[in-house]
């Protein structure tokens, strides 16, 4: 039994030297991992900021080509500006060289007309008020001819408007000649049957003044000869009142002729 616990004992301890054997190696290992992933982590940072710092690179190599580029078209451009300057330079210098002679000629104007032009700016002045007149005039003329381009439109707009109502006029008297021609030859259709009415009606009033007058001295016979005889005058007084309706009656009937002729006449002038 000694021996046996000896070695219970003996494998105790050796268990516990290998507990705290695999105890130190798990603070090792936990060690290692920790400092591993201090260096992970470190190294990871690292590669963050070398990212960082290539992607700034290329950004500022990136603007750094841009602006080349801009540069570089400045500078065509400036190149471009140069060449046109110099261009322009040295057409003025012709202009110069030119205008010299023009200026001589300034000059020997000025000093011939000293009592005008004292200096060759009073004649530049001069010169740019004739052309300032100049063009107010041509200005002024060009005014002139639209509005008698303008005029001329409306004149011949006038005359063909004129020209139109001239031909409607006509066209409209030749209708009312036409009117008045086929109106006078009603007129004298009617005229002569109003005369034919007036003269059968004259014939026949002449008939009937003939008969009022064969009455009447029929009447006054009469008359003269019942004078003596008062009852006879009465007689012939009644015999007067009698007849007097017919000859009122002649009288209308004569008065009728009288206002159909009158009607006829008002007829013709309503025609004409």
């Amino acid at each position: 039994m000694i021996e046996v616990q000896e070695a219970l004992d003996d494998k105790k301890e050796e268990y516990v030297r290998h507990e705290e054997a695999f105890h130190r190696r798990e603070a090792n290992l936990r060690k290692k991992d920790v400092d591993l992933q201090d260096s992970l982590i470190k190294f990871n940072k690292f590669l963050q900021e070398n990212e960082s710092k290539r992607k700034r690179a290329v950004t500022r190599a990136f603007e750094e080509r841009k602006q080349i580029d801009s540069k570089q078209m400045d500078i065509q451009q400036l190149e471009k500006q140069h060449q046109t300057i110099l261009k322009a330079a040295n057409s003025l210098e012709r202009d110069i060289q030119r205008n010299k002679v023009c200026q001589v000629f300034l000059a020997e104007v000025c000093a011939d007309h000293a009592d005008e032009y004292h200096e060759i700016q009073d004649l530049l002045n001069r010169h740019k008020t004739l052309c300032g007149a100049n063009r107010d005039l041509a200005k002024r003329q060009k005014d002139y001819e639209d509005l008698s381009e303008q005029r001329k439109d409306d004149f011949i707009k006038y005359m063909k408007e004129r020209a139109n109502e001239i031909l409607n006029a006509n066209n409209e008297i030749a209708s009312l000649q036409d009117k008045l021609e086929l109106t006078e030859s009603a007129t004298y259709r009617l005229q002569n049957q109003v005369d034919s009415t007036i003269r059968g009606m004259s014939d026949k009033t002449l008939e009937l003044c003939q008969i009022l007058s064969a009455v009447d001295n029929v009447l006054e016979r009469f008359v003269m000869h019942i004078q003596s005889h008062k009852q006879k005058r009465d007689q012939t007084s009644e015999k007067r009142k009698l007849v007097k309706p017919w000859v009122n009656s002649v009288k209308d009937i004569e008065h009728g002729s009288s206002a159909s002729s009158v009607g006829v006449s008002e007829m013709y002038a309503h025609v004409g």
